[in-house]
């Protein structure tokens, strides 16, 4: 099975050898993945404080300050909400389509931003206020470039923090919803609501050939809110993932030398 990995690998690494080593390509997320979109909201408001970590926590849990308690005031129909070809509305200078860019350096991967857009979806807070929103929402990656290391499996995790600044801008909640999109008595608190993270974690694991992607979103705002979304990539079309491909070869190289030590 290796031998054949190798050999794949090999013959799409081959059909660019003068290809760079660092090649920037936005990859686009697959708006027809069903697994895709936001799957999550807590509210630090409505759903009490974070809980303190402990040995079970996941390994991120300390850079959040916390994980979140079981239970939710604020539901998400359909969950996931899928994503859309699209720019979240309510948001300056994002660009079209559903993406993340991503740069391969060495054993490196860079982030250098990326836009989410969510397909329609309908909030329902603590049972009584329903909020379906007119316009698209999403979020935008604040594009300043970041860094993470590829391991031997092909993932990279990226802890960003821009606390007091906006790491990841969510939709502005007056722009998307409009006259008639919201129903019940917490109606009033829409103009004031936001989910703009000031920290996120982006973790991105390649499939064996390095061609297509999933990753987890989990961002943090102000108050300790946090937003979940799913972000699986479509393939990568070549010559774009010839960079990938390379990196594939490499670290599977490093796995077969310590399978056979």
């Amino acid at each position: 099975m290796l031998n054949t990995l190798t050999s794949r690998l090999a013959i799409a690494a081959s059909l660019t050898l003068a290809a760079s080593s660092a090649m920037a390509i936005v990859i686009p997320i697959n708006t027809a993945d069903p697994a895709n979109g936001l799957t999550d909201i807590y509210s630090a408001t409505f759903d009490g404080g974070l809980v303190p970590c402990t040995g079970s926590s996941p390994s991120y849990c300390s850079f959040f300050g916390g994980d979140a308690p079981a239970g939710r005031q604020i539901v998400l129909s359909p969950n996931p909400s899928g994503v859309a070809n699209a720019v979240p509305g309510g948001i300056a200078g994002a660009t079209t389509g559903s993406s993340l860019n991503l740069t391969k350096v060495g054993n490196d991967l860079q982030l250098t931003g990326g836009t989410i857009a969510a397909a329609p979806v309908t909030l329902t807070i603590s049972g009584t206020t329903t909020v379906t929103p007119s316009g698209t929402a999403g979020f935008v990656l604040d594009p300043g470039l970041r860094t993470a290391t590829l391991n031997a499996n092909g993932q990279a995790e990226f802890l960003v923090n821009m606390a007091p600044g906006t790491a990841a801008d969510f939709s502005t909640f007056s722009s998307i919803v409009l006259a008639g999109d919201c129903t019940g008595p917490l109606c009033a608190l829409i103009p004031i609501l936001s989910l703009d993270m000031n920290k996120y974690r982006l973790f991105v694991d390649f499939d064996p050939t390095f061609t297509s992607f999933t990753a987890d979103f989990i961002g943090q705002t102000s108050n300790n809110s946090l937003v979940y979304a799913t972000l699986n990539s479509t393939v990568i079309p070549v010559p774009a993932a010839v960079w990938l491909m390379a990196s594939g070869l490499g670290l599977l190289a490093g796995f077969r030398r310590r399978v056979a030590v």
